[in-house]
């Protein structure tokens, strides 16, 4: 399977920690600088446990309790500009090309020196569903990276992202340009992946388990993403963030990061309310998972409210407000969920269950 797809590697070798470089851009051919001699020793900086949760999802509150932990060293945009930077915890390098193509000398400068550390963290939610994010977490970091996935239900999670950002536009108007740009998007996606392999087998080919290679998979997204893009985006003048709606189907994204990092071990799955609910039993799991066993329960800077009214509930406020109907939202969310599901392979809630446990809720409709 992996012939019919033409991959251009690079011969920076493969060191004991199993890096390997593979051309992110396919067309140009270009040689990245991703080998470990570019920095002094002891001033090579960069994550060996990423944050791959969506955005409401709780992973601010991860990189917080991290962060404030002696031997982890969570990686800050304020650091390497030296300016008040939005969103700090948010490096986003593997988002960007122009910082991949520097190398991972400029991954280093988001992360503080810092003898006694032994974690390296860093988080951006746009990782979770971004097509080539795990192929540059791969080739970058090594097969040993360890990733950390944050979930909420489905419904919360939208409602959530749509009241952070996108109370300009009503609910629907975000929901349908999402999904019309999804499904131009996949379109593309399946046209230029049939003009790749000669018309022989279709795009879901690529994500086939039993013939998966990540290397072969890496050459096929880019070049996907040259003609399509790496994310559904949206239309600028629709919504400020061009959000893409795969971001809260984590069923989906997940599948990729299987397969690109393929051992089960290489994940954690944290479920935001059972870590606002079991607190300590969930730090644990998160320090052993990131190699600090022996570290204590870390209290909450403050005291966490338990809300009195849903996500939900608060959308439809602001829907009526805009005068929208209030049966509007349930009938919304109802759509969303039929058409996630439409597209929801079992394959990729089995995947999820295996890794993660259980099955964020409004994903379950395959469950037995």
């Amino acid at each position: 399977m992996g012939i019919l797809w033409s991959v251009m590697l690079f011969g920076f070798g493969r060191g004991e920690d199993g890096y390997h470089c593979v051309s992110l851009e396919i067309r140009a051919g270009s040689r990245l600088a991703c080998g470990r001699g570019e920095l002094p020793s002891g001033s090579q900086r960069w994550p060996n446990v990423l944050g791959i949760g969506p955005a409401k999802s709780g992973s601010t509150a991860l990189a917080h309790l991290l962060h404030s932990v002696p031997r982890v060293v969570t990686g800050n945009k304020t650091y390497a500009t030296g300016v008040w930077e939005d969103y700090p915890y948010e490096v986003a390098w593997l988002y960007r090309p122009e910082m991949v193509a520097k190398g991972l000398a400029s991954y280093s400068k988001y992360f503080p020196p810092n003898e006694n550390a032994v974690v390296f963290f860093e988080k951006t939610p746009k990782y979770s569903a971004h097509s080539l994010v795990p192929y540059r977490a791969r080739t970058f970091l090594s097969n040993k990276l360890k990733l950390v996935l944050t979930t909420r239900g489905l419904l919360d999670l939208d409602a959530s992202l749509y009241l952070y950002r996108e109370k300009l536009v009503t609910y629907r108007e975000w929901f349908e340009a999402r999904v019309r740009a999804h499904e131009a998007w996949a379109d593309c996606r399946e046209r230029r992946f049939r003009v790749i392999t000669g018309n022989t087998i279709t795009i879901e080919s690529l994500h086939d388990p039993d013939y998966f290679d990540w290397q072969a998979a890496s050459g096929a997204e880019h070049d996907l993403a040259n003609v399509c893009g790496a994310v559904a985006s949206v239309d600028a003048n629709v919504t400020r963030f061009r959000d893409w709606i795969s971001e809260i189907f984590v069923v989906w994204s997940l599948r990729r990061w299987t397969l690109v990092f393929p051992h089960e071990q290489n994940f954690l799955c944290i479920d935001s309310d059972s870590i606002k609910a079991n607190p300590e039993m969930e730090q644990s799991r998160i320090f052993d998972f990131v190699g600090l066993p022996d570290q204590k329960y870390v209290p909450a800077a403050k005291k966490v409210l338990k809300a009195t009214r849903t996500p939900t509930d608060r959308l439809v406020d602001v829907q009526i407000a805009k005068g929208v109907p209030e049966d509007d939202v349930p009938l919304l969310q109802k759509a969303l969920l039929d058409w996630g599901r439409a597209r929801t392979r079992c394959r990729d809630v089995d995947a999820f269950k295996r890794v993660c446990g259980y099955v964020p809720s409004d994903h379950d409709h395959c469950s037995s």
